[in-house]
């Protein structure tokens, strides 16, 4: 099952119009929740041998949902209401032929390709891990 945590009216707008919101990645770097503030083009890590490693890549549209239902999501994610996804694959499919339909009616601004992969997410709060599907 996944979880959409927004806006009533966007949430309305998802379960009757079918209609979501992707955003440019760059975008999670300037909002103003610190628990959603994240630079989503950067990544920096020490490896096991403590070597400092990076990695940056172009900015990419998202669409971020999350497999845990938690009352705290709603505060982080300044959301009042939430949609349960029961069918994961289902709903996966669906968008992935809503984004078929696109390019093909707009193919100057063609979806070159949609990635689904699970993302774990560090608490800076705490050090507790949030596990979301983004």
């Amino acid at each position: 099952m996944l979880f959409r945590f927004s806006k009533t009216k966007w949430n309305l707008d998802f379960i009757k119009c079918g209609r979501t919101h992707v955003s440019p990645a760059s975008r999670y770097k300037d909002v103003e929740s610190t628990a959603v503030r994240d630079d989503e083009l950067r990544l920096h890590w020490y490896d096991k041998n403590l070597a400092f490693q990076k990695l940056e890549v172009q900015d990419y549209y998202a669409l971020c949902l999350s497999s845990e239902y938690d009352y705290r999501l709603f505060c982080d994610f300044q959301s009042d209401s939430c949609v349960a996804i029961k069918g994961p694959l289902a709903f996966s499919t669906r968008l992935r032929n809503a984004i078929a339909r696109h390019n093909n009616e707009h193919p100057d601004s063609r979806i070159r390709a949609m990635y689904q992969c699970p993302v774990i997410y560090v608490d800076r709060k705490s050090t507790r891990l949030n596990y979301s599907h983004a």
